[in-house]
């Protein structure tokens, strides 16, 4: 796992602040300058005037908050050069980044600001997220969770130095992902929600929403000169497609429909000559779309480039004169299933000619990528996130010149801004939220697994792997958990396999005696998924990617290395030995390479692919292989022969292999993680026979929301554990599903 960089609150370099307007030093609100000597922003910009007469689709138009008071400049701090690679514009050192990322103490989320160069990280306000500069770098505007479902978010905004705070409740979901945008003269910030779009007055923080009559708008985006913005929704609100860009005043009124003739239209923004939309057309996924520059009526309409598709927003530059982008390609297999798709982080000409690319990825199917990219205030760098295997993206920083790209921060959760000017003189830490009260500690039974005698039941639980004594339901041990335990790979009579969180090792225990015979640490990021135990207890082996290890026990001697069909990213997530442990079956998730491996002799025996991309589930003794989640039912593959046994529409499948439990003779099944006519049910079925056997409720009558969590057969077919969210752990007879037993776990809801 990669450590997140250090919080320590540090003191960013100090430097002039260019011609920016004094700081206020009493209570009156805040007055936001330019270079030059601040101007009030022109009539038509301000709340107050008098907009032109409405067309027939115009809405009823809200009341706008009173015009804000602090005086707001038409323009940002520094206007942007016309060649962003000349000698003289500043680099990347001179310029900071806001972004949301895990708060020091480790209760909630806290905006950090950083240099492009990766110095000066400093946590700047603890409980906040979704940071935005004004355009001219002396506000922040950001967001705090209130707990309260009517109004979830409480908008924020402030100056630099943590004064003059300003707030707004904000009703509805707010969609984060999109951020929050100041409009160029500085007095207003647009937020877009599920419920419409919300225009906010920095000043006295009053909020209205610009399109409450428009169901699913969303998108908004201010002109240049602050006076219009334009947001898009459905003409079909029952399919919503058919997307339509409107453009409106500030208020909401005087609103204009831009004509089009395409399937849907998106808009992205608008030209810094505030003439032309930037605008993607086509379907909203993974088809091929078109990106357009549209005149304000529609009726003119240049294709820039298309035929791919692009995540939102793609951006002008700041003089207008480049497009930077993100375009993926996906990618196919023969039966038509998405098994990943390609990247391009691009930059343009303004008309979409001569695209060059910084950044290319091949991902594997749900492996994270980039996002699309921000422009920096003087138009020479490109910020945005890349995804990483093992948790939050990065912040890079690209420039566009010279194409070297620099990793600014890790653990990045969301709305990263660029903040124009020179640096922050200094960093003030501020606490805008207190720490969230932690939840009372309880614990569950995440996992069940049985010894292959029978003879002890064990349950992975935040306080460790318990061993259970199933006939008393005591407790035998406990293996206290810690960084390398307990996360169940493995278990045999003697021995408990955990998998390091994040799979950088992995460590074999001793159950009993609770001691470390084996392990294997700080490999590199998801290097190992799974562990598997010879039935001898003599071996074990790993699925890694690109590979399978096998080892002695209780050594640890290696013993060889089985290099994995290399197709994409292989990783292998399932391992089972047969029953005699001459052989090792493993699988690769997405591809569905299955291959046997003679363990003896040290070969492969078989490889084939399952042609559907998506989860598998081996059943015990590695003697078939249940497949295809993603569909109704799941398809059943024998190993040792590479055939399809055939398919089980009728056996609920969709949960996934954390949600599935084979007997030992791969004749029953249990699933749960579905809700049925009795509420959360835990249902096992006839595999042969596709028929229902039983199906296990639980009582949900006090008003708690309660799952299962786990279950597991016992060798014999005759007893199934499962396991709860309140703590219980449940023993049922399978020849009549009649509880035998149930106990509670140390610590838990359920625990007397």
């Amino acid at each position: 796992m990669r450590q997140f960089l250090a919080r320590t609150l540090t003191i960013l370099t100090l430097a002039a602040v260019a011609a920016c307007g004094a700081r206020p030093t009493a209570a009156p609100t805040p007055t936001e300058t330019s270079a030059a000597t601040a101007t009030q922003a022109p009539a038509e910009a301000t709340a107050t005037s008098a907009p032109t007469e409405a067309p027939t689709d115009a809405a009823p138009a809200p009341t706008l908050p009173p015009t804000a008071t602090n005086a707001p400049t038409q323009a940002p701090l520094l206007t942007p050069p016309a060649d962003p690679c000349a000698p003289d514009v500043a680099l990347a050192p001179d310029l900071t980044l806001a972004y949301t990322g895990p708060r020091s103490d480790g209760q909630g989320a806290s905006i950090y600001v950083v240099r492009a160069d990766a110095t000066g990280l400093a946590e700047f306000v603890q409980g906040a997220r979704a940071a935005s500069w004004s355009p001219n770098g002396q506000r922040l505007a950001f967001l705090t969770e209130t707990g309260d479902a009517a109004n979830p978010y409480l908008l924020h905004f402030i100056w630099d130095d943590g004064s003059n705070e300003v707030t707004a409740a904000l009703s509805g979901p707010i969609n984060l992902a999109a951020g929050l945008r100041w409009s160029p003269n500085g007095a207003y910030v647009l937020l877009n929600g599920g419920q419409g779009v919300f225009v906010a007055n920095t000043d006295n923080g009053q909020v209205v929403n610009v399109a409450s009559d428009l169901p699913n708008a969303a998108g908004g985006v201010w002109s240049p000169d602050s006076a219009r913005l334009a947001f898009h929704a459905p003409l079909n609100v029952d399919l919503n497609n058919e997307y339509r860009v409107y453009t409106a005043l500030p208020d909401g009124s005087d609103r204009v429909s831009v004509a089009a003739e395409t399937l849907n239209d998106f808009v992205q923004a608008w030209r810094p000559d505030g003439q032309r939309l930037l605008v993607r057309s086509g379907a909203d996924g993974g088809g091929p779309q078109q990106i357009y520059s549209v005149s304000l009526d529609g009726a003119e309409r240049e294709r820039l480039t298309g035929d791919q598709s692009y995540a939102d927003p793609l951006a002008w530059s700041p003089n207008g004169q480049k497009l930077a982008y993100l375009a993926y390609q996906l990618k196919l297999d023969s039966q038509g299933n998405i098994t990943g798709q390609t990247q391009w982080l691009t930059v343009a000409d303004a008309n979409g000619a001569n695209p060059r690319t910084l950044q290319q990825l091949a991902l594997g199917y749900g492996e994270a990528g980039l996002s699309a990219p921000a422009w920096s205030p003087n138009g020479r760098y490109l910020a945005f996130l890349r995804g990483i295997p093992d948790g939050r993206p990065d912040l890079m920083v690209a420039d566009v010149c010279t194409e070297a790209v620099t990793q600014a921060a890790s653990s990045v959760d969301e709305n990263f801004s660029w903040r124009a000017g020179a640096p922050l003189a200094a960093v003030v830490p501020i606490v805008a939220a207190p720490p969230a009260t932690p939840a009372p500690a309880t614990d569950a039974a995440t996992q069940l697994a049985w010894t292959p005698d029978g003879a002890t039941l064990a349950a992975v639980t935040a306080a460790g792997a318990r061993f259970y004594d199933p006939a008393t339901g005591s407790e035998r041990t406990l293996l206290p958990a810690s960084d390398a335990c307990c996360a169940l790979a493995a278990l045999d009579a003697q021995y408990f396999a955990s998998v390091t969180p994040g799979g950088t090792g992995v460590t074999v225990y001793d159950w009993q005696t609770q001691q470390v015979i084996f392990s294997i640490a700080d490999q590199p990021a998801e290097q190992f998924q799974t562990v598997a135990i010879s039935p001898d207890g003599t071996r074990l082996a790993t699925g890694e990617r690109f590979q399978v290890r096998l080892f002695e026990l209780p050594g640890g001697a290696p013993i060889t290395t089985f290099q994995t069909a290399d197709v994409a990213d292989s990783y292998v997530v399932s391992l089972g030995f047969t029953p005699d442990g001459g052989a090792l079956v493993s699988v690769t998730q997405w591809e569905g390479i299955v291959q046997v491996w003679d363990v003896d002799a040290l070969t492969v025996r078989r490889t084939f692919r399952i042609p559907t991309v998506t989860y598998f589930t081996l059943t015990p003794g590695g003697r078939q292989l249940a497949a295809d989640y993603n569909s109704p039912g799941f398809e059943l593959w024998e190993p040792a022969t590479g055939v399809r046994l055939g398919r089980h529409p009728a056996i609920i499948g969709a949960g996934g292999p954390r949600y599935t439990a084979f007997s030992a003779d791969s004749r029953r099944v249990a699933v749960w993680g579905f809700v049925s006519e009795l509420g959360r049910t835990l249902a096992v079925w006839d595999v042969p026979n596709d028929r229902q056997l039983q199906a296990l409720a639980l009582d949900n009558s006090s008003g708690s929301p309660n799952d299962w969590l786990s279950a597991a057969f016992s060798p014999d077919g005759t007893r199934l554990a499962a396991s709860d969210k309140s703590g219980l752990i449940y023993l049922y007879d399978t020849a009549n599903w009649t509880e035998a037993a149930h106990w509670a776990v140390p610590g838990s809801q359920a625990q007397p």
